[in-house]
């Protein structure tokens, strides 16, 4: 061991490599960058697709038909009082897409538009109200979006 020491006995700091210079690795840096954000894009694209499968206003078009269009409470909105239809669908919308955000949250698969329907049929008719109904409109929800 031949090293210089200051102060006793502390070794003095020896030169630190230095980092190689040029083109060459200022290139291989920028690509290894770019390799890396394509892979992370790939992933998120192919394993985390969020997309329904259906638009809102599909499945806002088909629950109207399922609660009767003529019916006393459009869209089968009871627990908030609309004014009229158009209120309705806005209040029928925001709850399919909470409904949906807490769906994939949970661990659900955004492309599973039977899943999600059967999840949604547990808040418009749940089963522990009503178990003919809740069957009844998971059939025709899923006959409405031909799942």
């Amino acid at each position: 061991m031949n090293r210089k020491l200051l102060h006793g006995n502390i070794p003095a700091r020896e030169k630190e490599p230095e980092i190689p210079k040029g083109i060459g690795f200022m290139l291989a840096g920028i690509i290894g960058i770019i390799v890396w954000a394509v892979i992370i894009f790939l992933i998120i694209i192919f394993c985390c697709d969020k997309t329904p499968a259906y638009t809102v206003d599909e499945y806002a078009n088909n629950i109207r038909i399922t609660e009767g269009i003529h019916s006393h409470y459009p869209y089968g909105i009871k627990s908030v009082h609309a004014k009229n239809a158009k209120e309705a669908r806005i209040i029928c919308k925001r709850t399919i897409w909470h409904t949906w955000l807490r769906y994939c949250k949970q661990g659900g698969n955004a492309r599973d538009s039977k899943g999600f329907i059967y999840y949604m049929a547990d808040i418009y008719c749940p089963y522990s109200v009503d178990p003919i109904g809740n069957m009844r409109w998971k059939n025709n929800m899923c006959k409405l979006m031909n799942v």
